[in-house]
């Protein structure tokens, strides 16, 4: 028996049912698909990796490490001669900005006063001296040559001078020689030796954490 051709109308209605089929069973054509933007597929995203706390020094076996740079004499120097500075133009904004804000005043007993304390204790030795003294003051009163530094690590409870309690890892605890004019009367506005606990502040600047002044050579 001889198949006859299909006719067009055949081809056409099944097509059509073709595409009914389609569209039941939930398939989406491209003219289907509304224009929006797509969304990336799910990737694996890895934890940033732990860097660790920055140090002055490090060796080989310590594996990966951060390292700091150190605070230098000069550093401290400026500190210094900024120190002196606000006592000669009583600029006590000055001292603000010096002071980290955990800033202590070292007393001869060991014992630290808080950063209010330190502030007061400073406007009542400035007032005790007269306009004139104070002049005779100036930067080179610091014997920065004779400048002595010691680390965290250096100090500990039983050395000369003992680690203060308010030193953290990283800090400068420093000594410097001052050579001030004799005073009139009255306690002096300086005393032998100045002694700095120098900090990098959250900030990043360095700042002033403790200070204090002792007749010790």
């Amino acid at each position: 028996m001889r198949l006859r051709p299909r006719s067009k109308s055949f081809e056409l209605a099944a097509c059509a049912a073709l595409l009914c089929a389609c569209g039941g069973s939930g398939l989406r054509t491209a003219l289907d698909v509304k224009d929006e933007p797509r969304h990336p597929d799910g990737v694996v995203v890895e934890p940033p990796p732990a860097i660790p706390s920055p140090e002055e020094h490090a060796s080989v076996a310590a594996g990966v490490v951060a390292l700091r740079q150190p605070i230098s004499n000069e550093q401290i120097g400026d500190l210094v001669h900024r120190y002196i500075r606000g006592f000669v133009e009583g600029d006590f904004q000055l001292f603000e900005d010096l002071f980290d804000s955990t800033a202590v005043l070292f007393g001869d007993s060991g014992r630290s006063a808080t950063r209010m304390a330190l502030i007061q204790s400073l406007r009542a030795r400035f007032s005790q001296h007269a306009q004139d003294y104070r002049t005779q003051i100036h930067e080179d009163i610091a014997r920065l040559d004779r400048l002595e530094r010691w680390s965290y690590d250096d100090l500990g409870p039983f050395t000369d001078p003992a680690r203060p309690a308010e030193m953290r890892k990283g800090d400068v605890y420093a000594r410097v020689p001052l050579i001030a004019p004799p005073s009139s009367g009255g306690d002096p506005l300086f005393r032998n030796t100045l002694v700095l606990l120098v900090r990098r502040s959250d900030d990043h600047v360095l700042r002033i954490a403790g200070v204090g002044e002792t007749d010790s050579p």
